[in-house]
């Protein structure tokens, strides 16, 4: 199952292969990951935070997911 599938079963309601795992790192965790100023991220844009988001979700290999 992929982490898509597993995140999209699990909020409706139904039983994935195992428990999804996608803690709040939504702001700081992925700014500090791209070794930039945060204001690089968020006045800048460079890069997004959904970039840097998505980035910080594969390196610590865990299901996430994110709404703009």
């Amino acid at each position: 199952m992929t982490s898509r599938e597993r995140m999209i079963i699990a909020l409706n309601g139904r039983q994935p292969d195992r428990v999804p795992v996608a803690p709040d790192i939504s702001n700081m965790v992925p700014c500090r990951l791209t070794g930039k100023p945060f204001w690089e991220i968020y006045d800048n844009q460079d890069p997004p935070i959904w970039k840097a988001y998505i980035e910080a979700v594969k390196y610590f290999r865990m299901d996430g997911w994110f709404i703009l």
